[in-house]
């Protein structure tokens, strides 16, 4: 038994000496070298202001009023997804606009129908846009246009900054 308690006693000895010699540096979190950061990076990109973002906007909406939707006659009306106000300045910049411009909440949406005017029962035009962060002096803004699931599409444009605010780049 005495034996027994010797050997498992050097044996622990033994292990704690082995401990004891362990040169090696333990490099804890708190003592890791600190890289530095470059300030720019770190920084968190500026986002667009809602002024710029109605300004965007209206030049997408200004770009699919100006395209041939619904010159055949097939539609009765165009809705924006837009604020009551800002469709009520495109009504104005467009006041014989074929179809004619009208606020959203006259349409009758019905997933995966053609949406309808509440006016007369006829199919109407869904415009809207989806305006991408800026990269650099750059952007992107998706312009869509929706009649239903047969006809829809959309438009991706590109978009610079200049000291005016943002102008759709020439194509």
């Amino acid at each position: 038994m005495r034996r027994i308690f010797l050997v498992l006693l050097a044996t622990f000895g033994v292990s704690l000496c082995g401990c004891v010699r362990h040169y090696q540096k333990i490099v804890l979190m708190s003592d890791r070298p600190v890289t530095p950061i470059d300030s720019e990076a770190a920084l968190p990109k500026p986002s667009l202001t809602a002024i710029e973002v109605r300004q965007i906007e209206r030049q997408c909406f200004e770009r699919l009023l100006n395209g041939h939707f619904g010159d055949d006659g097939d539609y009765s009306a165009i809705f924006l997804q837009a604020d009551e106000a800002q469709t009520s300045d495109l009504m104005k910049a467009f006041p014989k606009h074929v179809p004619p411009i009208k606020q959203l909440w006259h349409a009758n949406i019905r997933p995966g129908f053609t949406p309808l005017d509440k006016d007369n029962g006829k199919p109407a035009l869904i415009f809207s846009v989806e305006v991408g962060e800026p990269e650099n002096d750059t952007l992107h803004a998706v312009a869509k246009w929706y009649a239903g699931e047969a006809v829809k599409g959309f438009y991706l444009l590109t978009f610079q900054q200049v000291p005016a605010g943002w102008i759709l780049s020439p194509e």
